[in-house]
């Protein structure tokens, strides 16, 4: 097993513990696993050389931002935001340049409703989390912007890439439920958070590395 091989085997093991410490203490150790998994599945995409270099730039600032970052609502008052928010711009840009374009939407009625789905639902989470939203002042809300964002641009790709608005969903969906749940301190909430959110990850650096 060569160690380019091998990267794969060890971001999901990296993940997998960082799912069984989710919830609990210490926390530093759980972020630190995070941070590992995701850069690990980062380096292994800069080296398949198929890959857009927007794969690995984006997991890497994921991970940076895992490492860096405090949980609650203290996540999105630091300059240190700036990494989850880049990463999920990145992606962005990604899936609108290898996309078909906003025609899309009026040539499939499918990636129409569910931009619609998308678009209602964000408007819905914003207005119930409004609260704590205000408590994370601005870094909260170009958070919130650019995940939609992403999402968004996620419908512009072909279904080919499906694995990749699988992805984006899932990412998206976790942010958002990370953001309604913020009280919630079940540690199994955290866990299924955290395996969302790779698992997203993960489906769409698959969509573009296969």
């Amino acid at each position: 097993m060569t160690i380019e091989s091998a990267l794969p085997w060890l971001s999901a093991v990296a993940a997998i513990g960082a799912a069984g410490l989710a919830g609990g203490a210490p926390a530093r150790r759980e972020d630190w696993l995070k941070a590992v998994a995701l850069g690990a599945l980062a380096v292994f995409a800069y080296f398949r050389w198929i890959a857009p270099a927007a794969i690995p730039l984006s997991l890497t600032l994921q991970a940076v931002g895992e490492a860096a970052l405090p949980r609650g609502a203290e996540r999105w008052r630091s300059w240190r935001a700036v990494f989850p928010i880049a990463s999920w711009l990145v992606l962005a840009n990604l899936f609108w340049s290898s996309g078909e374009g906003n025609e899309l939407f009026v040539t499939d009625a499918i990636k129409a409703g569910l931009l619609a789905l998308l678009l209602v639902g964000a408007g819905l989470g914003v207005r119930r989390a409004r609260s704590v939203l205000v408590s994370m002042r601005i870094g909260g809300a170009l958070a919130a912007a650019s995940v939609v964002l992403m999402a968004a641009m996620a419908l512009t790709l072909d279904w080919a890439l499906w694995p990749a608005l699988a992805g984006a969903g899932a990412i998206a969906g976790a942010e958002a439920l990370r953001l309604m749940l913020a009280e919630q301190r079940s540690a199994w909430t955290w866990k299924g958070l955290w395996t969302l959110q790779f698992a997203g990850y993960g489906a769409v650096s698959y969509a573009f590395l296969r």
